[in-house]
């Protein structure tokens, strides 16, 4: 059984069942149910009414299998609802951080700030893209006006409006481009890691610092390290559940201001050493969420 993924689906089940997640489409769904076990309360009591059974074998044989479908699929929605409860009662046993960890980590949240980020980021990528193409293409009308400023005067008049326009859409693109970038970085200060696994990390820096007396750390390194935290977990969690990377070293250097030699030197290793934690977090927590549910299925 891979274990996130149980995880991730005992609280999507659990996330479909709360009403704050879509009322409409939850009143709809209960409505549908309910429907359900109320025609199939029906059939067996026409069916225990001899006078009923041969009128409905007769004229409504349609909607005596629809309700035993019905039936199972009943069993099968409260069948789902039972694992996913011993599953998410597993996690809730668990210790505070490693509780936090994996709810943080593989259950899906309704507010899911890595997934507006990754959403910003694309488009704050094409809307680049979009720029450098409509800057491109605005140079090469200007040359081409230049080139025929003093041969052909309609065809110089016409690239020039040309890349007046191509400009206009450049400068309205830009201006698109700055408010995306603003988002991204507000997106980057609420990454959402609670406060509880931020804590066990600096704390766990902490440690590491004093055990590596020997090596002098300036106070403005380790507020630099702290600031990455964020990043480098989130990077942990993206990675794990879709085996991609959702900052790379360059983003990650330019949140210190610094190049991409002194990021390699300076918090490369400390990189490691919080991929390091995480991994020693999934460890310690998806085992035990793993026995216990086999000792409850048992």
């Amino acid at each position: 059984m891979n274990i996130r993924k149980a995880i991730h689906d005992a609280y999507c089940i659990n996330l479909r069942s709360n009403t704050d997640l879509n009322p409409e489409l939850q009143t709809k769904r209960l409505s549908i149910e309910k429907r359900l076990i109320q025609l199939n309360k029906q059939l067996k009591t026409e069916m225990r009414n001899k006078q009923r059974i041969e009128q409905l074998l007769a004229y409504k044989p349609a909607q005596a299998r629809a309700d035993s479908s019905a039936k199972t699929n009943v069993n099968d929605i409260i069948g789902r609802q039972v694992e996913a409860g011993k599953v998410i009662a597993a996690v809730e046993s668990l210790p505070g951080v490693q509780r936090a960890w994996v709810k943080w980590c593989y259950a899906p949240t309704l507010n899911d700030n890595v997934m507006k980020l990754v959403s910003i980021k694309e488009r704050v990528k094409s809307t680049k893209k979009e720029v450098k193409s409509l800057t491109r293409q605005s140079s090469r009308e200007c040359k081409q006006g230049s080139k025929y400023k003093h041969i052909n005067r309609c065809i110089a008049e016409s690239a020039y409006k040309k890349a007046k326009q191509l400009n206009t859409k450049a400068k309205s693109k830009s201006d698109e481009l700055e408010q995306l970038m603003s988002r991204y970085h507000k997106s980057l200060d609420s990454l959402g890691v609670p406060e509880i696994i931020m804590q066990y990390f600096y704390w766990h820096i902490l440690v590491e610092l004093n055990r590596q007396s020997s090596r002098k750390k300036p106070e403005q390194v380790v507020d630099k390290i702290k600031r990455l935290v964020p990043y480098w977990v989130t990077n942990y969690k993206h990675y794990i559940n879709t085996q991609q990377w959702l900052f790379k070293d360059s983003d990650l250097y330019k949140v210190v201001g610094g190049d991409k030699k002194n990021y390699q030197r300076a918090y490369k290793s400390w990189q490691l050493f919080m991929h390091d934690l995480c991994s020693d977090l999934d460890k310690s927590a998806l085992p035990e969420i793993s026995a216990k549910i086999r000792s409850k299925s048992a």
